[in-house]
């Protein structure tokens, strides 16, 4: 089966990709590096599954469903779809491609504390993300955390339905206690957390409390609540973002704050080999020595993906407003004419030496145009405060970016505000068209204060705060969840 796969090297399918070589391959499926016909210069990954796999259904749905997620931390899934190619009928998907991987670090060290909380970062957003949708990762590993383009991206294209089955994995470590007889919840992927945090600090993963408890502050503490072995009693993600307090923020993109992108330079390794790495460990995961086998080939019905009103629409990147036109400059007053004065007796010496030099004309001022400084737009409708705000801090957006606006541009963010009452983290819902308007937002959100927690567990809370930008002006509402 090898060489049929191989044989497709350099074929193009569907006139839109052309595949190069093939990374990985195996009776059911393969993985190649590709290139689009209309730049060759782009790398994608292009994954193949034979239609008539038992795991060609489930792959498919859980591939189209990754398609309509859209997260800066999450590897896109670009499209998928059914072809034809060397006499195969194969259903795949387009991937990114990683150019490393997390997995591969390791072998020959393991991160420093610092290196471990920027990877912490970017990994809790897009669990957010997904724990939002009511999806699960269920893949949590170093092998399925990877650079694409010096961003820290977690993989996409697996992700579960939360209390969908998870037999179509292999027992390993990552995967917590009570998968079989639950399925995929945002407490296994907590588990699975808990375990990369003492692989990346000790090259070893492991679920051992004792060994969690050997790690450096403040990852003890977070890997001890993520291995719990009852599910109600680990850490939610919110928890976990919760404990880094004000010294932690998970950006809006990755480009703007660097944590990600600083760990995937200083941690850069040669490519080659990497994509095959990320091939393997998609078709077939490597048990921990000792683990037992219990592989389960039991064919799973296709599962239909989240209706489409579940998930945030793709996020629509439009420029920045454009900066304010200036009036035309006025055309400089005429100054009067000077009026001589004749010189007093004692410049009259003075004054006829000036004389035999040719006169300077004096430089012409131009007077500067009067320009007024534009402030920020106060908030058009200041919706009252619910009760447990304490504080409103509304977007600093200028009037002319809001002249740009037609109709009305929605943003919702989501706050964790911790027991002090201050907004630990910020978590971006809705975007909407524009990064100005959305950075601003964000902005805003992480300033807001609300009344303090008596929690005695030291849970954090969540606020949802959605924001109307108009040409009007800005309008601000919050609302707590009614999870919280």
């Amino acid at each position: 089966m090898t060489k049929a796969w191989k044989s497709l090297e350099g074929q193009t399918v569907l006139g839109e990709f052309e595949l190069g070589s093939c990374l990985f391959a195996s009776d059911d499926g393969a993985v190649f590096s590709a290139a689009p016909v209309e730049d060759d210069s782009k790398k994608i990954a292009v994954r193949f599954v034979r239609s008539d796999s038992p795991a060609a259904a489930r792959r498919r749905s859980q591939w189209d469903l990754a398609t309509r997620l859209s997260h800066p931390h999450l590897a896109r899934v670009e499209r998928t779809g059914a072809c034809d190619v060397g006499g195969m009928r194969l259903v795949f998907a387009v991937l990114d491609c990683a150019d490393e991987v997390l997995s591969e670090i390791l072998p020959h060290r393991a991160l420093t504390a610092k290196e471990t909380r920027q990877m912490l970062v970017p990994v809790l957003d897009a669990l957010t993300y997904l724990h939002g949708h009511s999806l699960v990762h269920g893949r949590l590993k170093p092998s399925n955390l990877m650079s694409v383009q010096e961003t820290l991206k977690v993989s996409g294209d697996g992700v579960y339905r939360d209390g969908e089955s998870m037999a179509d994995q292999d027992a390993s470590l990552y995967l917590p206690p009570e998968y079989e007889a639950k399925g995929a919840s945002p407490a296994g992927d907590v588990w699975a957390l808990g375990v990369t945090l003492v692989e990346v600090l000790t090259q070893t993963p492991g679920s051992d409390l004792q060994q969690a408890g050997g790690l450096p502050a403040p990852f003890d503490e977070i890997a001890r609540h993520c291995l719990a072995p009852e599910p109600d009693r680990r850490w939610t993600v919110q928890q976990i973002a919760a404990h880094f307090g004000h010294s932690f923020a998970l950006p809006l993109k990755s480009g703007a704050g660097g944590g990600s992108q600083s760990l995937v330079r200083r941690l850069a390794l040669p490519v080659a080999g990497v994509a095959l790495l990320v091939a393997v460990i998609a078709y077939g995961p490597v048990l921990p020595e000792g683990a037992p086998d219990r592989r389960e080939r039991t064919e799973v019905a296709e599962v239909q993906p989240p209706a489409e009103e579940e998930l945030a629409p793709p996020r629509v990147t439009e420029p920045e407003p454009p900066p304010p036109e200036l009036e035309p400059e006025p055309e400089p007053e005429p100054e009067p004419e000077p009026v001589e004065e004749a010189p007093s007796e004692p410049e009259e010496e003075a004054v006829a030496a000036a004389a035999e030099v040719e006169p300077v004309e004096p430089e012409a001022v131009v007077p500067e145009p009067p320009t007024e400084p534009e402030t920020p737009v106060v908030a058009a409708e200041a919706e009252p405060l619910p009760e447990g705000v304490v504080g409103r801090v509304d977007p600093k957006i200028v009037p002319s970016s809001l002249a740009t606006i037609d109709g009305t541009v929605r943003v919702s963010v989501t706050a964790i505000v911790d027991t002090r009452g201050q907004v630990a983290t910020t978590i971006m819902e809705e975007a909407g068209p524009s990064e100005y308007f959305a950075k601003a937002a964000q902005d805003a959100a992480g300033q807001w204060e609300f009344e303090p927690s008596d929690n005695s567990a030291g849970a954090a809370t969540q606020w949802l705060l959605r924001f109307e930008f108009t040409q009007a002006g800005v309008r601000t509402f919050a609302e707590r969840p009614s999870s919280n």
